[in-house]
């Protein structure tokens, strides 16, 4: 059984205090109706909408810049967290008593909704104002793995501080850890979520566009390092982080030598027509991966793997790519910045990580 934490937030808040609420469409209860919705029917004075990458429908692409918009829902100003700043500012906060963080997240270091919440702790310390995060399970589980990221050489806005690429903690865990930490100085409160065994797939709404069902965040931290390569990982295509090929790549080559050494997804063969990206429309051989069928917990482990099978049969082609977003408009350095480490790619095929 789960029951999200909005349910404990309402039973005992103060709905006469002034709230800002950083949120988007994936913040519901089980019955797929929107937190902010909720807040409003419970008679919660919300103020002020902010919303992290991706936006408030959770439809911008990836990287992509997001304005400022009025919610429909509310009728509220939304302030993108994702556009010219990445945290509140003053102004933003000086008619509010608390922000609410209601945010789903999936468990994986480089995923931003995280470090969105790391600016708007620093953000409500600088102001003053007491942040509530409305705590949610780490769709992933409590499994690490990956390299812890090295912060002197690899921070950034898809990884600000040093945690392995898959964590194992929540989002409320985590805020709690870098407050701390990091001395940051919030005014912090965490309320619980409940769950009484696996969080499974009847609990998970679509985070991101490319990231619509549980099966995919599961596999998410080790394909995502596609994006620094110049291998396409089928976003737009329905499969988006479970297809990945190129126009040059030998599937069944590729296929043999993974599970020659120890890869542990079962995989198929699968073209198709990129609809993204460098290949955009063009025919990539490609490669799905079945991972519904053997459920692994070491998804970045598998994903180095599969780069180095990729390697180990195109040593020619495989190249790195930089990869624009709106946090890194030059798109340099961006499998470094994935993993954690420079000279990630050096690292990958000597087996160091």
């Amino acid at each position: 059984m789960y029951q999200p934490s909005i349910h404990q937030f309402i039973q005992s808040a103060d709905k006469n205090l002034r709230y800002g609420l950083v949120t988007n469409d994936a913040a519901t209860l089980l019955d797929g109706t929107l937190d902010r919705k909720v807040l409003l029917d419970e008679g919660f004075n919300l103020q002020t909408i902010f919303s992290p990458e991706h936006g408030i429908k959770r439809d911008g692409a990836d990287g992509q810049f997001i304005k400022d918009d009025v919610d429909p829902l509310t009728g509220l100003t939304i302030v993108s967290l994702y556009g010219k700043k990445y945290g509140p500012d003053g102004n933003d906060l000086q008619s509010l008593d608390a922000v609410i963080f209601d945010v789903p997240d999936i468990g994986c270091r480089c995923y931003t909704y995280l470090w969105t919440l790391t600016y708007v702790m620093e953000a409500c310390a600088k102001h003053k104002k007491t942040l509530i995060v409305l705590d949610r399970p780490n769709p992933l589980g409590d499994g690490v793995d990956g390299p812890w990221l090295d912060e002197a050489t690899c921070a950034s806005f898809i990884g600000r501080w040093s945690l392995p690429m898959v964590h194992g903690k929540s989002l409320g865990a985590l805020a709690r850890y870098f407050n701390e930490t990091k001395n940051i100085g919030c005014d912090l409160q965490v309320i619980d979520y409940v769950l009484d065994g696996p969080f499974i797939s009847e609990y998970f709404y679509p985070t991101s566009p490319a990231i619509q069902q549980l099966s995919t965040a599961k596999i998410y931290p080790g394909t995502v390092l596609f994006e620094g390569l110049n291998i396409d990982e089928g976003r737009g295509t329905g499969l988006d982080f479970r297809i990945f090929g190129a126009p040059w790549m030998n599937s069944i080559k590729v296929m043999d030598y993974y599970k020659s050494n120890g890869g542990q997804y079962d995989l198929e063969e699968y073209n198709y027509i990129s609809k993204n990206g460098q290949y955009l429309s063009e025919n990539c051989r490609g490669v799905l991966i079945l991972n519904d069928k053997r459920p692994d917990n070491k998804p970045f482990s598998e994903g180095c793997k599969l780069i180095r099978a990729i390697y180990h049969n195109h040593a020619e082609e495989l190249q790195l790519e930089n990869y624009l977003t709106n946090a890194n408009p030059r798109g340099e350095r961006h499998l470094d910045l994935l993993v954690g480490l420079a000279k990630a790619f050096e690292k990958i095929l000597g087996c160091e990580i």
